[in-house]
């Protein structure tokens, strides 16, 4: 066998059998063409539409990093231009873009049954939510299909969810209040109905939500390069103008909602420092006017300093203290403001010298400033907010414990400088009592005028801001479009349907090849199979069994020449003249090759005999048209009849004598199997030239098997396009394990073509 249950690659035979289906190609091309052109019609053209925008923290942008100056930088760091990118494309902005552009409505008109194109503008029917309908609540999409009639005034209206059909209304009259189980709703014609046509449109109608995750699944956003404050908008998309619009609003709308974080975060700040003016307010007008009073009461009108060293001394210590209690003060103030419970999530200003306590304000800071962004478009019982939450009243503890110590560190010193000041004071024993006294209440008033100054010249730089705050996000480019088509244009899908055209016929035929289980030509069956071929005969149309026939010119009858000759050279001698004939099942086509191989023998003028051992299953008297008096069953069984008793001679031509199986016995085995067939055999090689033995197929019984003991050669019959390829494989082990002698394959039924010989040049019909 040359290959196991399977098929070697013919190149060749693909190739021939791609020629012979050429009809195949012609009409795959044509159909897919036409259906490639179909779909040009409908495939909309695809055009990019950018733009872009930077972000900005240089603090001109910044209410709360400049606002609050020397109280240190609030904000202690800058904007990762990643984090920006994902507010520019979060819900809480596609939200607010979807109900400006009135995306939560989308309009399709219907070009054929399944194919729908998206309207932007101008389209030609509208529905309009009931004023009283909360599109904000609307948790189900409605789809309104409104069928338009030709007459323009009437329509059909069907209106369903995503599962089911929820009404149904039949030649309504336009405009049409249509009322669901949502509310009423207008279905109206614009001005830009086609008039006198009739369509099918669908308007979808969804909630803010639903609208901003269909405009999320649209848009494109991220940083232009690693490290860049730059951050880029694309959509792909056949309408320019929507995009254009969407990607404007979507950068429109990140400043605003940016503007109005830095008014409300500039509001809290304003309100904090307002808060701090007035109780500090009411602390210098009380030390204000206890000064007035003392120098009413005591009649002192200016502190006169001395120049001398102690009197030096004595300043530089009021200095020191004076600073120091400005700061302690300061930081008394901040951690109030800190243990309140009200301002759990309030900015809270850098104080204090410590490098390790400004790092730590510094990263409240920004985690309560990403807490804010995070605020914009996420619930409270969102996970990331709670994380940041923890983590925020975890950092202010640890603010707290810290501002506690320093606190008394700063108190601890400012006791000390006192007490420098006090013992220059008392060192002074010439300065009255007087003097000191006032020295006393002037620096009381002094350390909260300057605590006041500073907090209303904070105020008023906040106020400056502002009114001029500027939107982070400065807009590069606003949106354009690439005048470039990115979708398959014409000529790229007549091209890819031409090759899909030229691509299927190969496909089909090969998957149909490989899926075949019978052999069609004597080429696929060379390839599975090493057994002799003498020949292959082609399909007859004729409908007759004997087709070879004296002075014949028809390319079988020279197809069984050939055969003929073919058998003559494996025969050999003279004395080798006994062939069986056979085959692996019925309707190979076995007895209609033994008449005509004895026929054409017997047209070379050689005495021929076919002898019908088929006993099972005889058909030779039918196909033959003879009805003999008695057949081999009959002189196998009987020691009566003679074996010129049941020879029929010269049956249609000279030279051609047939011996027919007879009525079917019970016992056809041992029959076979029984000396009177060999002796019969033997005597008959004495009178014929060739015997052709017409016997049982090998794959039903095993009659054949006990006849090869009398043949000298064996033909096995096989018949294109019904017999398998297991049938072969059979066959093959027969002549591997040389059952049946000299074993050869003649194949039937293969497909008409041209001949030689006789027939040449004829085609066979």
């Amino acid at each position: 066998m040359k290959q196991n249950n399977s098929e070697l690659l013919d190149i060749g035979g693909l190739i021939r059998m791609y020629i012979s289906k050429w009809y195949w190609f012609a009409i795959s091309v044509a159909v897919c063409c036409l259906i490639g052109f179909g779909i040009s019609r409908i495939v909309e053209s695809k055009y990019i539409v950018r733009s872009s925008l930077i972000i900005e923290d240089d603090g001109s942008g910044s209410l709360l990093k400049a606002g609050m100056g020397d109280m240190s930088s609030l904000l202690g760091g800058n904007t990762s231009a990643d984090d920006e990118a994902m507010i520019v494309n979060s819900h809480a902005v596609l939200r607010e873009v979807s109900r400006q552009l009135g995306i939560y409505r989308r309009h399709t008109v219907r070009l054929m049954p399944t194919v729908h194109r998206f309207l932007y503008t101008g389209y030609p029917v509208e529905v309009t939510p009931d004023p009283a309908i909360n599109l904000d609540t609307l948790q189900n999409t409605l789809i309104f299909r409104v069928s338009v009639h030709k007459n323009g005034s009437t329509a059909d209206i069907r209106v369903k969810d995503l599962e089911q059909t929820l009404l149904k209304l039949s030649d309504v009259k336009l405009p049409a209040v249509v009322n669901t189980g949502f509310g009423k709703f207008t279905v109206s014609l614009t001005p830009d109905y086609p008039e006198g046509e009739s369509l099918v449109s669908n308007i979808w109608l969804s909630g803010y939500d639903d609208a901003a995750d269909f405009l999320a699944k649209e848009l494109a956003i991220g940083v232009a390069a690693k490290n860049s404050a730059m951050i880029n908008l694309e959509m792909q998309t056949p309408h320019v103008a929507f995009a254009k619009d969407v990607l404007n609003t979507v950068m429109a709308t990140y400043n605003n909602m940016d503007v109005r974080q830095q008014m409300a975060k500039g509001a809290k700040s304003d309100a904090f420092i307002t808060d701090r003016l007035t109780y500090l307010f009411a602390d210098l007008t009380d030390a204000e006017q206890k000064l007035e009073d003392y120098k009413e009461r005591n009649g002192v009108r200016d502190v006169i300093a001395d120049g001398t060293y102690d009197y030096t001394k004595l300043a530089e210590f009021e200095t020191q203290y004076t600073t120091m209690r400005i700061e302690s003060e300061t930081m008394a103030n901040v951690l109030d403001i800190l243990k309140h419970s009200g301002n759990d999530y309030t900015l809270i200003p850098v104080v204090g010298k410590s490098e390790a306590m400004i790092t730590m304000i510094t990263e409240y800071n920004k985690a309560v400033l990403s807490r804010m962004r995070i605020m914009e478009s996420a619930r409270p019982d969102n996970a990331t907010l709670q994380t940041i939450d923890s983590r925020l009243s975890q950092s202010r503890q640890n603010i707290i414990s810290s501002m506690t110590k320093a606190l008394e560190q700063m108190r601890e010193q400012e006791k000390e400088y006192y007490a420098g000041y006090t013992a220059v004071m008392n060192k002074l024993g010439g300065i009255p009592t007087l003097e000191r006294k006032l020295r006393e209440l002037s620096r009381q008033q002094k350390i909260k005028e300057e605590i006041y100054l500073f907090l209303l010249q904070k105020q008023e730089e906040n106020a400056i801001l502002l009114a001029s705050s500027t939107a982070k996000g400065r807009i590069i480019d606003a949106a354009y479009s690439i005048n470039k088509n990115i979708g398959m244009s014409t000529f790229t899908i007549m091209l890819m349907a031409m090759m899909f055209g030229l691509v299927i016929p190969p496909v089909a035929l090969y998957v149909m090849k490989v899926m075949r289980t019978k052999f069609s030509t004597r080429q696929e069956m060379e390839t599975r199979i090493n057994i002799p071929v003498l020949g292959e005969v082609c399909t007859d149309k004729t409908g007759d069994s004997l087709v070879v026939r004296p002075g014949g010119s028809n390319s079988t009858a020279e197809l069984f020449r050939l055969i003929r000759t073919n058998l003559q050279f494996v025969l050999g001698s003279s004395d080798q003249k006994v062939v069986l004939l056979t085959s692996t099942k019925s309707g190979e086509g076995k007895s209609f090759i033994s008449i005509n191989l004895a026929a054409s023998l017997a047209i070379l003028g050689k005495k021929t005999l076919i002898i019908g051992m088929d006993v099972r299953k005889p058909r030779l008297a039918q196909y033959l048209g003879i009805e003999p008096r008695f057949g081999l069953t009959e002189y196998l069984s009987s020691d009566k009849l003679a074996i010129g008793d049941i020879i029929t001679r010269n049956v249609h031509l000279d030279n051609l004598d047939v011996i027919i199986s007879g009525p079917i016995p019970p016992n056809p085995s041992e029959l076979l199997a029984s000396d009177k067939v060999d002796r019969m055999i033997e005597k008959l090689r004495g009178s014929y030239d060739y015997i052709l033995i017409d016997s049982a197929p090998v794959g039903m019984v095993s009659d054949t098997f006990m006849l090869a003991r009398v043949s000298d050669a064996t033909v096995y019959v096989t018949r294109a396009n019904y017999t398998t390829f297991s049938d072969l494989d059979f066959a093959e082990s027969i002549y591997q394990e040389k059952r049946l002698r000299k074993l050869s394959v003649v194949i039937n039924g293969t497909e008409a073509k041209k001949g030689y010989g006789y027939g040449y040049g004829e085609k066979v019909k």
